[in-house]
């Protein structure tokens, strides 16, 4: 038996799982920058004030999650909670470079060496390190999630518009076809009243074109109500008003 090709997702199914994913990863990552502090004070605050501080168990705590933290950025640590599409997004390098990557491993080695033979100048040396390339690596890593971020909402907004668009040249078409009908409704009944009780199967007709009508407008008034829904929560997510 031949075998039978997974089921691609749907694109707006994708998109929005990417989406999700990468505002997680901006908060994530800019907990790297409080992790990586949380680090180096440890350190110096053991060599300062010796053993009042649980070293190196904090600073194992705060490095194992930098490590945890960074091995989802660059794509290289299993994580369920990511979908397929985003690990490999990370995997490409877009969003960590192989130069932040080096920054983010040389800062990890370095720490790792402070649980073993901690010294103040080491301590201070990592301090600097981090206040420098450190830094600068994680304030671009979060910049260029944010702007994938903003690439992927554009995208899905633009594959929305058509179909915003469409919907909205439906409901207008419903609406002048329900005028439309409510007019000829009235002149039929008119025409019916006048016919006398010849025009009583007319008069009839009329009354359901009447009534059919009116629930055509109902339902062009809720659809109506569901679209504007729909873009007002667009606009909440994205920041930008969507347009049919």
């Amino acid at each position: 038996m031949p075998n039978t090709p997974a089921a691609t997702p749907p694109a707006k199914e994708i998109s929005d799982h990417l989406e999700k994913d990468l505002a997680h990863l901006i908060n994530v990552s800019g907990k790297l920058r409080m992790l990586s502090h949380q680090v180096v004070m440890c350190a110096l605050l053991h060599e300062t004030l010796g053993k009042t501080i649980s070293f190196p168990h904090k600073l194992s705590e705060a490095l194992d999650e930098f490590k945890s933290i960074t091995a989802a950025l660059t794509g290289s640590g299993a994580s369920s909670d990511l979908g397929p599409d985003t690990q490999r997004l990370l995997r490409s390098g877009t969003v960590v470079s192989d130069h932040h990557r080096d920054t983010l491993t040389a800062f990890i080695q370095r720490a790792q060496a402070l649980k073993t033979r901690p010294t103040m100048s080491e301590a201070a040396a990592l301090g600097e390190f981090v206040a420098g390339e450190v830094l600068m690596a994680l304030n671009q890593i979060n910049a260029n999630i944010r702007q994938t971020l903003d690439e992927t909402i554009a995208e899905k907004r633009k594959a929305q518009e058509p179909l915003l668009r469409a919907a909205s040249t439906s409901l207008d078409e419903i609406n002048r076809l329900s005028k439309t009908l409510q007019l000829v409704a009235m002149n039929a009944s008119l025409e019916a009243q006048r016919a006398g009780e010849h025009g009583a199967a007319f008069g009839e007709i009329a009354r359901e074109m009447r009534g059919l009508s009116l629930k055509s407008m109902d339902q062009a008034k809720r659809l109506e109500h569901d679209l504007s829904h729909f873009k007002a929560s667009q606009t909440t997510a994205t920041g930008r008003p969507v347009t049919p």
